[in-house]
């Protein structure tokens, strides 16, 4: 299952967190077509999804109307050796578009030093995204 979902264990035997846009997009896409789940528990967690309130990311843009499933997840990573803090944000979903007649995934993966760049990153990309589905 680990596998499935991107999930390394590395030689220890430890699980190690490395997920892809493309896998992270592939958890969503399983959910939508119920192909791990059963279509009533997999309608339950997008609908759970689509409880999320944290606007700041790829539903900013999005007419209010829109329905999207989706999880947002941030990190800060301190490097001590360069002296740095690198910060990561990231937007993974499905996002109903047309009324909801022709969903699409998407998964932004961001990472620099400015959070409030990041959040303008994943804005911008899942509007001309929505923009471009719908055209």
């Amino acid at each position: 299952i680990l596998l499935a979902v991107g999930l390394q264990v590395n030689k220890e035997g430890e699980t190690e967190n490395i997920l892809t846009a493309k896998s992270y997009a592939n958890i969503f896409r399983t959910l939508y077509n119920a192909s791990f789940l059963s279509r009533e528990s997999s309608n339950k967690v997008l609908n759970i999804l689509a409880q999320s309130t944290f606007n700041e990311g790829a539903t900013a843009l999005l007419p209010k109307n829109v329905k999207v499933s989706h999880k947002f997840g941030e990190r800060i990573i301190v490097d001590e050796k360069e002296n740095i803090i690198i910060q990561q944000l990231h937007d993974c979903g499905i996002v109903y578009a047309k009324n909801g007649d022709e969903p699409y995934t998407f998964c932004i993966l961001t990472e620099g030093k400015k959070y409030d760049d990041l959040k303008y990153i994943i804005q911008n990309l899942s509007k001309a995204i929505f923009d471009g589905m719908n055209s």
